[in-house]
């Protein structure tokens, strides 16, 4: 059994070894989004529609660190790599001195980043799947078997448009989320394929491994694959859009959209793994 973290404006605890109810913590307040959870030790980022909030794992409070929404980023060593909603550019951020200033390394902006093989992997609309150099400065786009709109452009014709909205890495395959499910590919970077049994084919808000397990958040619904991604199970029916997901140590955290939760619908449904 694991704990889990739900926020939605106020922000909830459940244990679901100790009683399956939830406890609130202090803060942040208001009715928001949590588009991004960030567990580096035993510090916590939560970005939100209403900027970014820190606190340590046992600690109530939740303070504010900046204004700013990430709407992508990437972890790798004590460094954070992040992009700014809705336009960039990548920076850096020190997690073991987050009190120092962000450096820039690229004016790419993307709305999902990832750091694997001394390259960064990226997305936005009009790039679709984008694999990308350490500077950022060269890229190629690998977007052969991916869902695509047709949209006309008065400076540039018809443009395909790629919402790529996350991407991961497991058991030597490559995924990716779009706006009709989850696609899988090998490091070659041919032919992305649809693996999708068990989900909705529609917008995908987030594709996360942790442990042996792969996660995707669809809708209101979390789902989980133990066979990278032949096989889905859902593990968590939410009243609004599960919107991000990490976890720290034996807990996962989720986030969802903060409009109009309704915490008594949630007591005793844990229904997880």
């Amino acid at each position: 059994m694991r704990a889990f973290i739900i926020f939605f404006g106020f922000i909830f605890m459940i244990n679901v070894n100790v009683s399956g109810q939830w406890i609130q913590t202090d803060g942040p307040y208001g009715k928001t989004c949590v588009n991004t959870i960030i567990c580096k030790d035993s510090l916590i980022l939560a970005s939100t529609w209403s900027g970014i909030f820190y606190k340590h794992q046992q600690a109530e409070h939740w303070s504010l660190y900046s204004l700013e929404t990430l709407s992508s980023w990437s972890v790798k060593g004590d460094s954070l790599f992040f992009c700014n909603y809705p336009y960039g550019p990548i920076e850096m951020l020190n997690l073991t001195d987050p009190g120092i200033p962000p450096k820039q390394i690229s004016p790419l902006t993307t709305n999902e980043l990832l750091f694997a093989d001394s390259c960064f992997y990226s997305s936005n609309l009009e790039a679709g799947f984008v694999k990308t150099n350490l500077n950022g400065l060269t890229f190629t786009q690998y977007n052969t078997g991916l869902p695509a709109d047709t949209i006309f452009s008065p400076w540039l014709g018809w443009v395909y448009h790629y919402d790529v909205t996350s991407i991961a890495f497991k058991d030597g395959y490559v995924f990716c989320g779009t706006q009709k499910g989850v696609f899988r590919n090998t490091p070659a970077l041919g032919t992305w394929t649809g693996v999708n049994n068990g989900l909705s084919t529609d917008l995908v808000m987030f594709v996360k491994v942790f442990d042996s397990a792969l996660y995707t958040g669809i809708g209101n619904k979390l789902y989980v694959s133990q066979d990278n991604g032949e096989n889905w199970s859902m593990l968590l029916q939410a009243e609004t859009d599960v919107t991000c997901l990490w976890h720290s140590g034996s807990h996962l955290y989720a986030g969802t959209r903060g409009m109009d939760y309704s915490i008594p619908m949630m007591k005793g449904k844990t229904g997880f793994l």
